[in-house]
Formats: structure tokens, C-alpha cells, sequence
């Protein structure tokens, strides 16, 4: 999933490609914000926070009653996360499995039981299509802890495919990262800083999965603002006018204004989240748990009160280990 330069012959001819994918088959709306999701709401059941525990007894069910908005969708997203995690797995797929089920969301109206199951049947389809692990669908009903039956999640996939037209292959802000990555000056920096500035392109795309904010955004405006903010985060240790000549071979390769207002705003919105998250200096602390988990403490002080605590302790304990 991830570009070379051996790949790609023409990338202002492929780049259109991908952005005309963008503006039809995978434009989503931000559906939170929407009648068709924002009047759903039933008593909710969580899974269990820990995917290698498949006792029942972890799965319990709430008094509160509550509405398919933001914070469901972070809860569902950080569970996949976990479980790719725990599998292993490309963490590509977490966008992938979101992509499937914003755009069923943004067609179909679901109270939460449904929204968990069609979050499960999203993560074991990419599962399917993008890992060469391949993860069977009574292991998949272990881990969400047999809330769901083999014949549920079997509808649920066809149903979803239906809804998709079968369009299954999004470009993902990780994917457009990788693709503008081709377009940074050869050998402007060591090989160190080139492999900083991508890990910490790539974290700041995992926050973005993981905040309603970006349902709506171009993935190519999510990832050229996530590459030009690792750029500006090292820059003390770049050649002066290494930014500006990747900024120069992105208009001139593949047409894009870096200074539109589209990526403007995503790097605002990243820029917001990385500093609510409590990374301003090193990326040395960006382990593979700290994605999900950080994005939600984005939120948790405005919410809390009406919802409850996205973090749980465990989570915590882990983060606070590095």
C-alpha cells in the first residue's frame, strides 16, 4: 500500500486519477452532523477495551443512553485500532475499516447494536482485503467478545458492499503521505530525518482517522497537511530550502496550491490536535498505542460531563510506560 518511485511513472497523470476517486466514489459527508444519525440512539454495549480478552463478563451494558455522534465514533475507532495492534496488522487498515463505515453511515441510519456491528464487519472486510494475514470470522466474533453471530456479520458484510457499490479501495491520507513523499528534494536530508519526517507524517494521519473533523476532508489535502507539518517540525534540522523546493515540486508535478484553503485548514486542525495531545518536541514517544489513545484526550475535557470517560485506565498505564 505503500508508493515507490519504481511504481509510479507518471504522477501528475496518476494523482488525477486519485483525486477524481476523491470527489465520487469516496467523498463522504460528515454525517454526525446530519439528521440521519443524530436522533439514533438506544442503551449502549462497549466492547471490551482489551481484544485479547474474549471473557463476556468484560462486555458490559450502560444506563446511558446515547446518540451515534464523534465520541461513538472515536470509541469504535481506538477499538479497531487495538485489535490491529494486537493482531499486528498494517495500521492502514484502521483507515481503510473507517472509510467503509463513514460512507455506509452517510447513507444509512443505525442505532448503536447496528453501528457496532457494521464497525466489526468494516474492520474484517479490509481485514480481508488488505492484510496477507488473514484473520477468520469466528476469531473476528472472538475478539468483540461474541456480541454478534457468524450469519450477523455475513449480512452485514453484503449489505455494506451493496451500499458501496463495491468500492473498496480508498486512497488513504497514509497512501497520499507515501505519494508525496516521492516529491521531497533527493538527498536534502540524512536518511535519519527522511524517516522521521514520514513516522511523524504518519502519526499525525492516525490522529486524523480518529477525529469526526476529517470525515468530510480530501485524504490528499489530509495528507500533503500532515507531510508539510513534519516538515515544519523539523525544520531546524533541514537545509533552508528544502520546504519551499518540495512545495515548488508539488505544484509543478501534480498541480496542488500547498497554501490552498483546504490544506490550510487540515493543517490547522493537525497542528491543534498533535499540541491538545501533548506532543510538542520529540516523536520518539509515538508508539503504536499512543495514537488512538491521544486523539481522545482531544475531546474528553469538553465531553466528559455529558458522555463518559473515553480513557480507560489500562490505556493510560500504557501510555504513561513511554
Amino acid at each position: 500500500m505503500v508508493l515507490n518511485s519504481r511504481n509510479i511513472k507518471n504522477l501528475e497523470e496518476r494523482f488525477k486519477a486519485l483525486q477524481h476517486q476523491e470527489h465520487t466514489s469516496y467523498s463522504c459527508s460528515n454525517y454526525l452532523t446530519l439528521p440521519i444519525q443524530t436522533n439514533s440512539s438506544r442503551k449502549k454495549k462497549e466492547f471490551s477495551s482489551d481484544p485479547g480478552n474474549t471473557n463476556n463478563d468484560a462486555t458490559s451494558l450502560s444506563n446511558t443512553i446515547i446518540s451515534i455522534d464523534n465520541v461513538m465514533r472515536m470509541k469504535i475507532c481506538k477499538w479497531c485500532y487495538q485489535v490491529i495492534d494486537y493482531l499486528n496488522f498494517d495500521r492502514e487498515i484502521v483507515s481503510v475499516t473507517l472509510s467503509y463505515l463513514d460512507r455506509y453511515l452517510n447513507c444509512t441510519k443505525v442505532d448503536y447494536e447496528k453501528f457496532q456491528l457494521a464497525a466489526m464487519t468494516s474492520l474484517y472486510l479490509a481485514i480481508k482485503l488488505y492484510s496477507p494475514l488473514k484473520l477468520t470470522m469466528s476469531s473476528m466474533i472472538r475478539l468483540s467478545n461474541n456480541d454478534f453471530c457468524l450469519d450477523e456479520i455475513q449480512d452485514m458484510e453484503k449489505v455494506i458492499l451493496s451500499k458501496l457499490s463495491w468500492k473498496v479501495h480508498p486512497p488513504t491520507s497514509i497512501y497520499f503521505v507515501s505519494f508525496f513523499f516521492l516529491l521531497l528534494p533527493k538527498g536534502s536530508c540524512s536518511i535519519t530525518i527522511q524517516c522521521e519526517i514520514m513516522e511523524l507524517s504518519r502519526f499525525l494521519t492516525e490522529l486524523s482517522v480518529v477525529d469526526s473533523f476529517f470525515i468530510s476532508q480530501k485524504q490528499s489535502s489530509v495528507g500533503l497537511a500532515a507531510i508539510l507539518n513534519a516538515l515544519g517540525h523539523f525544520q531546524s534540522s533541514l537545509p533552508c530550502s528544502m520546504i519551499q523546493e518540495f512545495i515548488d515540486n508539488v505544484s509543478n508535478e501534480v498541480s496542488i496550491d500547498c497554501e490552498s484553503s483546504d490544506v490550510d485548514c487540515c493543517r490547522l486542525r493537525l497542528h491543534e490536535i498533535y499540541i491538545k495531545c501533548g506532543y510538542v518536541t520529540s516523536i520518539s514517544s509515538h508508539t503504536r498505542i499512543d495514537s488512538p489513545t491521544g486523539a481522545n484526550e482531544l475531546y474528553e475535557t469538553d465531553l466528559k460531563r455529558k458522555y463518559f470517560d473515553l480513557t480507560n485506565r489500562q490505556s493510560r498505564t500504557k501510555r504513561n510506560r513511554h
